[in-house]
């Protein structure tokens, strides 16, 4: 996403906060969105570390029912 530019510090704060409205509005409403590993910083990728608490269940995005976030 940040291919071509070069900083110390990620540089994806729009796709970050695109990515936690988007999680926010159709997943759970207390998503928070952190960008873990960006290109302008020499990464390979941008990364994103998405996670949501839940006062019910578990707070590392696993489904309560199910154990994992892919269901597996």
């Amino acid at each position: 996403m940040a291919r071509g530019q070069a900083t110390d510090r990620t540089a994806c704060d729009y796709c970050a906060a695109t990515f936690q409205g988007l999680f926010r509005a159709l997943v759970h409403p207390a998503t928070a969105v952190t960008e873990t590993a960006c290109e302008a910083m020499g990464n390979p990728s941008c990364l994103f570390d998405i996670r949501w608490s839940d006062r019910f269940g578990p707070t590392d995005g696993r489904r309560p029912d199910r154990g994992s976030p892919s269901g597996a």
